[in-house]
């Protein structure tokens, strides 16, 4: 009975450490939360320095999308949020001039200044997006 009790009060501190070292705290916030904190205009920070200049507004449930490059371009998309324990999905939709952006993209980051968002493109590859909010 004794060893019974001390292998679950070890395993029971074994959870709560491997939990204290998370430091993603987007994990433990429900959709509401993280669509709140979504809201707004998110700056591209373009790397390397040449990529095109990008605004992506959130609002709704749609992305409304700029690109400069050359002359401005504007298009509308429609996402969703999913939460589990283990990540946040954005799953994006009807991107027309920017199709390379419908897909599911996990949610890396967010706080109130950066949004760091990540998902597999069409040829299989990362595909990584690092925003600044717009002030």
């Amino acid at each position: 009975m004794k060893i019974k009790f001390i292998s679950i009060y070890i395993f029971n501190a074994m959870i709560l450490f491997s939990l204290s070292g998370c430091e993603r705290g987007e994990l433990f916030k429900s959709e509401k939360s993280i669509e709140e904190e979504l809201k707004g205009s998110w700056n591209l920070l373009p790397i390397p320095r040449t990529a095109n200049i990008e605004v992506w507004n959130y609002s709704d449930g749609k992305i409304y999308f700029e690109r400069f490059a050359g002359s401005a371009e504007k298009d509308t998309a429609d996402y969703t949020i999913k939460t589990s324990i283990a990540k946040v999905e954005m799953d994006v939709k009807n991107f027309r001039i920017a199709p390379q952006y419908n897909i599911k993209w996990q949610i890396v980051t967010i706080n109130s200044k950066y949004l760091v968002i990540a998902g597999e493109d069409a040829n299989g590859g990362v595909l990584q997006k690092d925003f600044r909010k717009a002030d």
